[in-house]
C-alpha cells in the first residue's frame, strides 16, 4: 500500500529513490528532535533554578562553597544573589557564585531558564533586608563574624561585636549573611 501524498509508479528505481528520501525525511525529522531536546536546558542557570524553586514555593537546600548549609525557601532572586526564608526564623542574602549546589526534596527538575525576579545585586538586597539592631553574621569563606547591626554603606556593613568593638565588614568579599530580626 502507498502513502496517498506520492504517486504510484511502476518504476523500481523511482520507488527505491523515493524509499530512501523517506528514510532520509524520517532520520532528519528524528535528528532535529534529539536535537532540540538537547538544546533544551543550555540556557539554565543556577539564578533560573532558584528563580524557578521560589515560584513553587518548594523547600531548598544550598550547600555553600565554605561548608556550610542552609534550608529555607526563595524569596527573591537577583543577578548575583538570592534571599531565602531560613526555617530558623532568620533571613539569608547569599551570592550566587559561592553556592555549591541547590538542593530540593524530591520535587520535579526545573528547567532552570527564568530571569531572575529582582535587578537587585547582593549589597543591595542585604541592605535592603537589614534594620539597625538585628543580629547578623556575614561570611566570607570560612571566617564569619557577628553583631549588631549599627549601618551599612555603599560597600560596608559596621556591627557592634557582643565585647563592644565596632568591626567594618567588606561587603564585597563577603559570601552570604544571614541575619535575625530584632526583638
Amino acid at each position: 500500500m502507498t502513502d496517498a501524498t506520492e504517486p504510484e509508479t511502476d518504476d523500481p528505481s523511482l520507488a527505491r529513490w523515493l524509499a530512501e528520501v523517506r528514510v532520509d525525511e524520517a532520520a532528519r525529522s528524528r535528528s532535529a528532535a534529539a536535537d532540540l531536546r538537547s538544546r533544551r536546558g543550555e540556557g539554565a542557570t543556577l539564578s533560573g533554578v532558584l528563580t524557578e524553586l521560589a515560584v513553587r514555593g518548594e523547600l531548598v537546600g544550598l550547600v555553600m562553597r565554605s561548608g556550610r548549609q542552609h534550608r529555607g525557601h526563595v524569596r527573591l532572586v537577583g543577578p548575583d544573589a538570592v534571599v531565602l526564608a531560613l526555617e530558623t526564623r532568620q533571613w539569608l542574602v547569599a551570592r550566587i557564585d559561592a553556592i555549591a549546589a541547590t538542593r530540593t526534596v524530591q520535587g520535579p527538575a526545573v528547567a532552570g531558564e527564568s530571569e531572575p525576579s529582582t535587578p537587585s545585586r547582593f549589597v543591595r538586597l542585604a541592605a535592603a533586608l537589614a534594620e539597625p539592631g538585628d543580629w547578623v553574621l556575614a561570611a566570607s569563606g570560612t571566617a564569619t563574624l557577628g553583631g549588631s547591626l549599627v549601618q551599612v554603606g555603599a560597600d560596608v556593613m559596621v556591627l557592634r561585636l557582643d565585647n563592644g568593638d565596632a568591626a567594618y565588614v567588606g561587603l564585597a568579599s563577603t559570601d552570604e549573611i544571614s541575619l535575625r530580626p530584632g526583638a
